[in-house]
């Protein structure tokens, strides 16, 4: 059993490694975002420039950090040897840290789709049922992303001459790829200024309105943002936790 010490330089460890990762990616996830909610995205940024890249950032920051600290640390206190065991870790790890992450990411998501001003006040006085709007359909969607991502990682790692951060790119890049209808379908369902449909209602109608390939929208611009943000917040979190043993 881990003693209190290691386990709050664990959870500083996975907070900085976490932001450190926003900061770097954030813009990345503005057009992600901004292609899925099939809105435009080249004369955004002509207009808004680096600033307009960086909407929702504020609560990103504040919020997202501590949400980092609870997520990488209850995976590093449950996770197992096998495959399984690390996909079931990383369901659980993202379970919790979405009591935190939920209003965070709903926030941020009317922030880039301009749907509220980017201030982090206005984020933060959003009705509770909005802040948590899609909870289920997050912990779906990021949960099997985690699972995935964490499961391919720990086995690419111990294969042996492959380094953290290469490992970390591209099982993030393949857990992205495969998730990316679900995340899609949390966007929407989030975001809906009109009618709250569910997960599986928002999935059909992209379906019936653009067909399977809709269910796919923004597929390259989501592993753009998850492979490098969660290899950079993964190899940050791997140097820190072996720097302090």
């Amino acid at each position: 059993m881990k003693e209190a010490g290691d386990i709050l330089e664990t959870a500083v460890a996975g907070g900085f490694a976490s932001l450190w990762a926003k900061v770097v990616c954030h813009p990345i996830d503005t057009v992600k975002a901004r292609v899925q909610g099939a809105l435009e995205v080249g004369s955004f940024v002509r207009r808004e420039g680096i600033r307009g890249m960086y909407r929702g950032f504020g609560v990103v920051a504040l919020i997202g950090t501590p949400a980092g600290m609870l997520y990488f640390t209850t995976y590093d206190l449950v996770r197992g040897e096998s495959f399984w065991s690390q996909f079931v870790a990383g369901v659980f790890a993202e379970a919790v840290a979405c009591l935190l992450f939920v209003p965070v990411d709903v926030a941020k998501e009317k922030a880039q789709l301009r749907q509220i001003d980017s201030s982090l006040s206005e984020g933060l006085r959003l009705p509770l049922r909005t802040l948590y709007r899609g909870y289920g359909a997050t912990v779906l969607s990021f949960g099997v992303y985690s699972g995935l991502y964490f499961g391919l990682y720990e086995k690419l790692r111990d294969r042996g001459g492959i380094s953290s951060l290469a490992s970390a790119f591209a099982a993030s890049g393949f857990a992205a790829a495969a998730t990316s209808p679900l995340d899609l379908a949390k966007l929407r369902s989030q975001t809906a200024t009109t009618t709250t449909l569910t997960f599986v209602e928002v999935l059909r109608e992209v379906v019936l309105r653009e067909g399977v390939r809709g269910l796919f929208r923004g597929t390259p611009a989501r592993v753009a943002h998850l492979a490098p943000s969660t290899a950079l917040a993964l190899a940050t979190f791997d140097f820190m936790n072996t720097k302090k043993s």
